[in-house]
């Protein structure tokens, strides 16, 4: 029988040693989820800390806004802005100007807690007037030409007062540019963000400094604490380093390590617009103490559980370590959330602000540029803005067309159809365009091309029009000439036809009387004259009959235009086999041989088509050489030549993009290049009409038919290797 006492010690052994080395493991588990744990709710404190440097940092930008806006802001309206555009026209003396000003500077600096000085300085620098304490001039920094932002210097000791100096350009409503204006605005206004610990705790403070200002690298005295940083060179070292980094633009946290500088976290990041540094400060103990009482109340219940037995420390501990993580990361991911929104809000505001600002001075320095007049009105009709050209449009100061409606600037009939356009774009939302009659102030009437447009707010509402206008009298009276100009060509060119219409006709008849008497005479008394009476006869009959087929083909050249068809889809195939058929005497006489392509259809006149394939074929069977006549019409289809003219305006197919190209190639004599023009003007001839008879005017017939459709006519030839006359016709849509 065993022996009861070592079966105790057995169990007891057997106890002893299981929970030990449950013990061991339960430890061992509780330091490997304790320990990243408590990584973790350092980084997550840190990440907090960077959000209030953010905070601070913001509420200092807010404190620079407001200090640069100290100089500009006073004189931007109310009074001194009067007085300063009185000034800017000569309407008041310097004297009298710096007597308002100086009155006004003191009423400014009654009302303000923060401003302690203004200045008013002319473009060469020097003092029109002054209030408050005096600013060193070795502080006065002016604005370039053209500037538009506030300079900020500082901050200095003047008096017993630490300040910035504030300098910005001091120009007219008119662009102007009259000098400088100069505040001097305390750094104490920026002492109860400073002084901000609501979210700091007991050591926390935020630090603001200029390393490169060496009378004040710090702005404002440490917090006064038990263990502060007063009289400490390693934390105010630390400090500095902080600080330096933040002025190199950098931003983070960092933990000395030196013994003498430890116990402080430090979160930096730079002012964003000027050239500060900022620190957020907190004591190492308090910083992370939340976390370690947070990490001892754990490892306390862990090691409770523990103690009360291995296996419910197994059994509790996994699910309390679950939970534990679950709680970092809710609270890391709130954390990130929240840091993540704030950056973005604080982004977004600055490149809002930023982006305002550079449209804002972008658009004015685009429009007051722009050769052309604009405008803004509500939807009163009240003028709201307007640009330099506007202004000097109208004759006036911008300043006194503001607020003033078209019945105010303008004769009561123009005003009122002004205010019908501006309804009509409001009304329907759309572009309104026009040619306006605009009467000047001088009482000078001109045309001005206006476009106008709904003005629409952020929510898409039109709040008003604007108006874009331009002068545009010359090429309104030139464009008046020129009509008037066109109507005198075209009825010139139609009584021309009409007298050479009537002109050719009416002297048939007598030509014809001329020609039968004088053959008549010939025939009844031939026996009773002499040879040299016959040949007078003859050189009689045949002047008339000359003069006869003169007439025919001026009569021919003047019924292009007025008895012409309108131009009909038309085979030229068939406009060619009809000219030949006219031709076929002489082509039977020549023995020419004719080839073509295939000829496709045209918009043409089928009768002049006709026509214009007849002259130029029995120009290359007149002038041919001794061997048999060759000739060959070719086409071809190519884009339409951007030179193409018509000389009869609605006479002409509508315009398509490609045209068809005919060719009609020969192989006579051929023409001097020198003479290309000359042939077709009408009555120009290159040989006498002993040579080859005519009269001049076949080849201007064809060129007035070709001009009427809408194409070209040109020749190419070498002489002596026969000639090419190119033609072309556009194509139908």
């Amino acid at each position: 029988m065993a022996d009861p006492s070592f079966a105790k010690k057995l169990q007891k052994r057997i106890v002893m040693y299981s929970a030990g080395g449950m013990l061991v493991v339960g430890f061992v588990v509780a330091l490997a989820g304790i320990l990243p744990l408590s990584s973790q709710l350092r980084r997550a404190e840190q990440k907090n800390l960077e959000v209030d440097q953010r905070r601070q940092m913001h509420a200092v930008q807010q404190y620079l806004s407001r200090a640069r806006s100290a100089s500009s802001f006073r004189f931007a309206r109310g009074r001194v802005r009067e007085q300063i555009d009185a000034l800017a026209r000569g309407q008041v003396s310097l004297a009298q100007f710096k007597q308002a000003a100086e009155q006004a500077l003191r009423e400014s600096l009654a009302t303000s807690t923060n401003t302690v000085a203004l200045y008013l300085l002319d473009p060469k620098g020097n003092v029109i007037a002054r209030q408050g304490q005096i600013i060193p001039e070795s502080l006065w920094t002016m604005p370039q030409a053209g500037a538009r932002e506030a300079l900020l210097r500082g901050p200095v000791r003047i008096s017993n007062d630490f300040c910035m100096v504030s300098i910005s350009p001091l120009t007219s409503s008119a662009g102007q540019h009259l000098g400088s204006a100069m505040a001097l605005y305390k750094l104490e206004s920026l002492r109860p963000v400073i002084e901000d610990f609501s979210e700091l705790g007991r050591t926390g403070e935020t630090i603001i400094g200029d390393l490169s200002n060496s009378k004040l690298p710090i702005f404002f005295p440490f917090r006064a604490l038990r263990n502060g940083v007063s009289g400490n060179s390693n934390k105010l070292a630390s400090i500095r380093t902080a600080l330096g980094y933040a002025q190199e633009g950098r931003t983070g946290t960092i933990i000395p390590e030196k013994s003498d500088a430890g116990g402080m976290v430090l979160a930096y990041g730079p002012v964003e617009g000027s050239p500060w540094g900022i620190v957020v400060k907190m004591d190492r103990d308090e910083f992370f103490g939340p976390i370690n009482r947070r990490l001892g109340s754990i490892a306390a219940v862990v090691f409770g559980v523990v103690l009360l037995g291995a296996a419910g420390m197994v059994l509790l501990l996994k699910p309390l370590a679950g939970r534990v993580i679950l709680h970092t990361d809710e609270l890391e991911s709130q954390i990130y959330e929240k840091t993540a929104a704030l950056n973005t809000e604080l982004g977004e505001r600055v490149r809002a602000e930023k982006s305002l600002r550079d449209s804002e001075a972008l658009y004015h320095s685009l429009v007051d540029t722009l050769p052309i007049n604009i405008l803004r009105k509500d939807l009163a009709g009240r003028v709201t803005y307007g640009n330099r050209g506007y202004s000097d449009m109208m004759g006036k100061p911008i300043a006194e067309l503001i607020g003033k409606t078209d019945f105010d600037l303008f004769p009561s009939e123009l005003a009122r159809k002004y205010a019908r356009d501006d309804d009509k774009v409001v009304t329907t939302g759309r572009m309104f365009e026009d040619i306006e009659e605009h009467r000047r102030p001088n009482g000078q009437n001109i045309f001005v091309h206006v476009l106008k447009a709904p003005v629409r707010n952020a929510s898409g509402d039109i709040v008003g029009t604007q108006v874009i206008f331009w002068d545009v009298t010359e090429r309104k009276h030139a464009e008046l000439a020129l009509a008037q100009a066109n109507a005198d060509l075209g009825r010139s060119n139609k009584e021309l036809e009409q007298f050479a219409y009537v002109a050719s006709h009416d002297l048939q008849e007598p030509l014809r009387m001329i020609t039968s008497y004088t053959q008549l005479i010939a025939k009844r008394y031939n026996d009773k004259l002499d040879q040299n009476a016959r040949e007078f006869m003859d050189f009689a009959v045949n002047g008339a009959i000359r003069m006869q087929k003169l007439i025919h083909d001026l009569l021919a050249y003047s019924r292009v235009g007025t008895r012409g068809k309108p131009p009909a889809l038309t085979e030229a195939g068939e406009a060619l086999d009809a000219a030949l058929d006219n031709l076929k005497l002489a082509l039977d006489e020549s023995e020419a041989e004719i080839t073509r392509d295939v000829l496709p259809a045209v918009m043409a006149d089928p009768v002049q088509l006709t026509q214009l394939f007849q002259n130029l074929i029995g120009n290359a069977l007149k002038f041919r050489k001794k061997d048999k006549p060759k000739i060959h019409v070719a086409i071809r289809r190519q884009p339409t030549a951007s030179t193409t003219k018509t000389t009869e305006p609605g006479t002409a197919p509508p315009r398509s993009a490609e045209e068809w190209h005919f060719g009609i190639q020969d192989n006579g004599m051929g023409i001097d290049p020198q003479y290309f023009d000359k042939i077709f003007i009408i009555f120009q001839r290159l040989h006498t009409v002993d040579q080859y008879p005519g009269t001049g005017i076949g080849l201007a017939i064809c060129k007035k038919i070709i001009e009427r459709h809408g194409g070209r006519i040109w020749v190419e030839s070498v002489p002596g290797d026969g000639a090419t006359f190119h033609f072309t016709l556009p194509m139908p849509e």
